[in-house]
């Protein structure tokens, strides 16, 4: 008989946005990128991650699983993610998912896919991200090539945001700066036996382009460096251990999924079906594995709802891990309301880590508060902007 935790009420103030890496937040961190065969990967395939960032989760990884690292280039080019990332518009006006506006006029190079606070973004800016993603392995269907669309489109208008915001509150950057970033840039490229016009043919980024890149991943830098104290970094270690100590959870998950537009009855409902679901496996009635097979609306169901073991921050959602971490193996959590769906998760083993040095890992704390502060301000700016997208 498996154990039932306690209830654990979500926190709603959490939002599981995990992270949505554009190209300002990634600049020249000279992160890891992992393997298609990487824990990471599995995550995003089992739908257990509704937006995560490449870029940083890799980072995250090097606690526990060492890997070497991206090159400057991969660096600015990895800032799509590989979950679902459908931008949510709160401020009244049209979001994805929601009815669209009327597309605007225009020639197909300067058609407008998007506006940001006024400003717009064009079908050749989305078809040049759509880019960088490269050829897909297999052939798309209408569907996925719009959701595919979508999640760029996604990345685009954050990135838009905090250019936004960084114009009014960021510090001016020289023009020095930036060349010297270009320079470092090039450098790395001539290792790899390339240069700028190879990048340029590979993946369309102009000079220009990645001047601007590396102007705003200045201006996020120069202005974060304004906002922590020495006791603020020491506070976000103590209070992140798990994290950097490196420990682990293996879960398993069953995930009824919550679409946009679903009322607040049919969610009551969902939430019902979902605690008569975890009575039964309680009682002995049916198996958790098999319970997930046959009931669980993500891909992880045909293995039994199992992710594998998951880390305590930037792999899945916050209030996903929040719950899995405050479980103890064997125990099986009352319903947890995530962003993206209705879950119930069991926890099989804990894995724990090593605890860290706080001065040898400072630069990593740092790193990691940098993306904190980041990702509570574009979810403010997210709140308030004024979004609308054409994308049909």
């Amino acid at each position: 008989m498996v154990r039932l935790a306690p209830i654990v009420w979500p926190n709603r103030d959490l939002k599981g946005f995990g992270l949505r890496l554009a190209f300002i937040s990634l600049g020249l961190m000279g992160i890891g990128v992992p393997s298609v065969a990487s824990p990471i990967d599995q995550w995003a395939k089992a739908g257990a991650i509704p937006v995560m960032g490449v870029g940083m989760m890799s980072k995250a990884m090097k606690f526990w699983n060492p890997m070497g690292k991206a090159s400057l280039a991969a660096c600015l080019l990895s800032g799509l993610s590989v979950g679902g990332l459908c931008a949510q518009n709160t401020n009244g006006g049209p979001g994805f998912g929601q009815p669209q506006s009327q597309q605007p006029a225009g020639t197909p190079g300067t058609k407008v896919v998007a506006t940001v606070n006024g400003d717009n973004i064009t079908q050749a800016e989305l078809d040049l991200s759509l880019k960088q993603l490269g050829p897909s392995p297999i052939q798309l269907g209408t569907n996925r090539i719009r959701q595919q669309q979508l999640e760029a489109l996604s990345l685009m208008i954050d990135d838009l945001l905090m250019r936004q915001f960084l114009k009014k509150n960021g510090p001016e950057i020289k023009e020095s700066d930036i060349d010297k970033r270009m320079a470092d840039l090039v450098a790395e490229l001539k290792k790899a036996n390339k240069t700028l016009e190879d990048m340029h043919k590979e993946n369309g980024f102009t000079k220009e382009q990645i001047r601007t890149n590396l102007a705003t991943k200045l201006q996020w830098t120069g202005y974060a460096n304004t906002k922590f104290t020495e006791e603020d970094l020491k506070k976000y270690w103590e209070n992140n251990k798990d994290f950097f100590d490196g420990v682990m959870v293996h879960v398993s998950h069953i995930a009824l999924r919550t679409p946009p537009g679903m009322t607040p009855p049919e969610r009551e409902d969902l939430y019902k079906r979902m605690a008569n679901l975890r009575q039964m496996i309680g009682s002995g009635q049916l198996d958790f594995a098999t319970a997930a097979k046959k009931y669980s609306q993500e891909a992880s169901g045909q293995q039994g709802g199992d992710l594998g073991f998951i880390p305590r921050k930037w792999a899945v959602d916050e209030t996903f891990a929040k719950t899995a971490f405050s479980m103890k193996p064997g125990e099986i959590s009352q319903p947890v309301v995530t962003d993206f769906a209705i879950q119930m998760i069991k926890v099989n083993d804990r894995r724990p880590g090593k605890p860290n040095d706080y001065k040898r890992i400072h630069d990593d704390v740092k790193e990691f508060y940098f993306e904190e502060l980041f990702q509570t301000i574009l979810a403010g700016l997210r709140k308030s902007a004024k979004i609308e997208v054409y994308v049909q």
